[in-house]
């Protein structure tokens, strides 16, 4: 329980990013759903195995307190499936590129014509364009920069609004 209890997120995100902007969301009571494509989230191998020898302990922190399924959004069955999800969540939260959730039909506006109360996010960690790129080579996790700047930023660049927002944390040094 928590003061978010009420409030399900679809989880489309992967790796770092997204998974903690909802480990946050799932920290604080609400029921997210992690759905993985058939070969699951790259993390779950990133940074060495757990003791189980299943997933990695990074995985297993960055997912805690979420459900999970697996659904292959590249077939119709799979993307049936997760509306059918969708239309009893409050929240989709993915960190896929615009153009791949376009070709699937999970484009923003594409989600809110067919589930129009569903609050939609898709996050980078580095932005977008051309120069998201150098700025994730330039920018490590020990930097001071990297530590003050947003974590997520919800970017849509075709759709009706942008949200930028910042998750707090206590960094020690």
């Amino acid at each position: 329980m928590g003061p978010l209890a009420d409030v399900r997120v679809v989880d489309l995100t992967t790796v770092v990013v997204g998974p903690t902007a909802t480990l946050y969301l799932a920290d604080y009571g609400s029921d997210v759903i992690k759905v993985e494509a058939p070969g699951g989230d790259l993390l779950r191998a990133l940074g060495g195995q757990s003791k189980s020898g299943e997933l990695s302990g990074k995985f297993m922190h960055f997912n805690r307190n979420k459900r999970s399924l697996v659904l292959d959004l590249k077939q119709e069955r799979g993307r049936e499936a997760l509306h059918r999800l969708l239309e009893t969540a409050d929240v989709f939260i993915a960190n896929v590129r615009p153009t791949a959730l376009e070709r699937l039909g999970l484009g923003a506006d594409a989600l809110r014509e067919r589930h129009n109360r569903l609050i939609v996010c898709n996050l980078t960690g580095f932005g977008a364009g051309r120069d998201a790129t150098a700025t994730a080579l330039l920018t490590t996790p020990s930097s001071k920069a990297s530590r003050a700047s947003p974590i997520a930023t919800a970017v849509q660049p075709a759709s009706p609004a942008m949200c930028r927002w910042c998750l707090p944390t206590t960094w020690l040094d």
